[in-house]
């Protein structure tokens, strides 16, 4: 579970290295779940700066996660990417590292909807 003050790696190319957990929105935090903190390193000259307060959505984590099939999957770290702040769509272009098919198919949902909102 992730406390406060837990330290996460980002992997988006959105210039945040490091990411410090202040809230959660949820009791039990697995790979979807969204969070919200503050950066704690950053690249220069990037769309984030060092202390912007930002949510993020877990892409895995090492507490188990079930798949529908029976299988369990565990990641050996923690790994987020950054989310916009009123609209929950990724903040990044690209994502570095591996997710969970199941959070994938949470975020092209999510923006599926938001074009479908905004379309019509």
């Amino acid at each position: 579970m992730f406390n406060k003050n837990t330290k996460i790696r980002l992997n988006d190319n959105s210039g945040a290295i490091f990411f410090k957990c202040i809230h959660s929105y949820n009791n039990v935090l697995n790979a979807g779940s969204v969070i919200l903190g503050t950066i704690t390193s950053a690249r220069p000259n990037r769309k984030v700066k060092k202390s912007d307060l930002y949510p993020a959505l877990i892409l895995c984590s090492p507490r188990l996660h079930r798949r529908f099939s029976g299988f369990h999957l565990k990641a050996v770290k923690t790994n987020a990417v950054l989310l916009k702040k009123q609209e929950k769509l990724l903040l990044a272009s690209r994502v570095k590292s591996f997710c969970f098919l199941e959070v994938r198919f949470l975020v092209l949902l999510v923006f599926r909807l938001y074009l479908l909102m905004y379309i019509n």
